[in-house]
């Protein structure tokens, strides 16, 4: 069945280029659409699985950062602002540690239950058998450390 769109809110950050190029191939191997998406499954993921990823104020040494736009709704805008206010840091920064956290885990985890076409507002500690999707569930049961 149709669900509302949420508006997103546009959100300009200077992160890593490594960590665009992540996004990109991301996107390409999921069926993503645009690197928009890619960042928002990464921040659901870190929502989801309680994981916050640790925000340094100034980019790793070495990085090249360029500016990118990138939409999120407005739940997604308040934990990515949250995380950078803590640590005294840019959004960008911020973005920069999430897309970090989420190379780092399984792939699967991260993007596989938006690629069954969930709700995509999963609040921490979901069930996975609230969702029907098998492959939700099994990203869900990942997220949460299960087998």
């Amino acid at each position: 069945r149709p669900r509302a769109m949420a508006a997103k809110a546009s959100l300009t950050v200077a992160i890593d280029g490594r960590h665009q190029a992540w996004l990109d191939a991301m996107a390409a191997k999921h069926g993503l659409p645009d690197r928009g998406k890619t960042l928002r499954c990464c921040v659901m993921y870190c929502i989801a699985s309680g994981s916050a990823p640790p925000v340094t104020a100034a980019p790793e040494p070495g990085a090249r950062c360029a500016p990118s736009v990138v939409a999120l709704a407005p739940s997604q805008l308040a934990y990515v602002t949250g995380l950078a206010e803590r640590a005294g840091a840019d959004p960008s920064r911020a973005v920069d540690a999430i897309c970090a956290l989420c190379a780092a885990a399984d792939d699967g985890a991260v993007f596989g239950v938006v690629r069954c076409k969930t709700a995509g507002e999963l609040p921490p500690g979901t069930d996975p058998s609230a969702i029907a999707c098998e492959g939700a569930q099994e990203a869900l049961r990942r997220q949460a450390g299960g087998a």
